[in-house]
């Protein structure tokens, strides 16, 4: 498969003909993201949408992943999930670590609840922005400049230093020891889930689905849900990637009455505690009494929830 230059002339052609099954084919050796990488997704009543995402020369690495593998083929089943819990409530969205907002997009364009993106590093927070704005949805999406922990207050993002030539780090996190090496220490300001639903009253209203994606500093944000969880009961993603945080991530779903669901590609495995794996890390935790509701989900994408036993 062509490398370097020609690859990457390989794959703008192909893409310049709307060729991009092969554009991305080649793409994945060649390096190439177009300008701007286009999704699909439908929405609450099954109307087709495009979303968009700045291709940022390929140093964004969640972009450059979904131009080469499709929706279809990143972090599965999470998206498919999370837009099957978005069609099934107007309560509002929270999505903690946007990142570069590809979930916060989704989220903006499946489904009519507000939605609220969380983040707090600089670079990730001006294309978060940005792509907002690519796909109309300023207006619609609620950016919220700020880390979320425990309590109100400021801490200390620690920059891993870039890999692979990446621009925008994915790893930034308040855990100093998530990487071993940092490229810079910077002071951001925090909130709380618990706060910032109080502050802005959309408690009212409800919460009906939560994202985290902090880096190892999940039991952190979930001790600044602990309201949120007991009086609104939100459904949860969340990634646990660190062995540490599976007895506190597990303490806090006992103490909610939540239930934690490993997900796979094929299949969620229902477990007693959360999975603290970098390889999968994902999870949906949810109510024990949303059984039904989350079973209804999963049949419905054809995932079978099978015991940790039988996996």
């Amino acid at each position: 498969m062509a490398r370097g230059p020609l690859g990457r002339a390989g794959s703008l052609l192909s893409h310049a003909v709307r060729m991009d099954g092969l554009s991305r084919k080649i793409s994945r050796y060649s390096k190439y993201v177009p300008a701007t990488v286009g999704f699909q997704v439908a929405d609450r009543v099954g109307r087709p949408r495009t979303g968009r995402m700045l291709g940022n020369h390929g140093k964004d690495d969640v972009v450059a992943q979904v131009w080469k593998r499709g929706l279809a083929g990143y972090e599965q089943p999470l998206p498919d999930l999370f837009m099957a819990a978005l069609r099934q409530s107007d309560e509002a969205v929270l999505d903690v670590g946007a990142n570069t907002g590809l979930y916060a997009v989704i989220a903006g364009l499946v489904s009519n609840a507000p939605v609220h993106a969380f983040e707090p590093f600089p670079p990730a927070l001006d294309l978060l922005r940005r792509n907002l704005e690519l796909n109309g949805l300023a207006g619609r999406v609620a950016v919220v400049p700020k880390a979320v922990g425990a309590a109100a207050g400021e801490a200390k993002l620690y920059v891993p230093v870039p890999r692979f030539g990446r621009t925008v780090e994915q790893s930034a996190s308040l855990m100093s020891d998530f990487r071993p090496e940092h490229s810079q220490v910077l002071n951001v300001p925090v909130t709380s889930l618990d706060e910032y639903v109080r502050e802005t009253g959309i408690g009212g209203a409800g919460v009906g689905t939560v994202l985290v994606d902090v880096e190892g500093f999940e039991p952190a944000v979930l001790a600044g849900a602990a309201m949120i969880l007991k009086d609104l009961r939100p459904l949860v993603f969340i990634e646990v990637v660190r062995r540490e945080n599976v007895a506190p991530v597990t303490a806090a779903c006992r103490a909610a009455d939540y239930r934690p669901l490993w997900l796979h590609a094929d299949r969620l495995i229902d477990r007693e505690e959360v999975a603290g794996d970098w390889r999968a890390g994902n999870h949906l935790l949810y109510p024990s009494e949303r059984r039904e509701s989350v079973e209804r989900l999963a049949a419905g994408l054809n995932l079978p929830i099978v015991s940790e036993a039988a996996s």
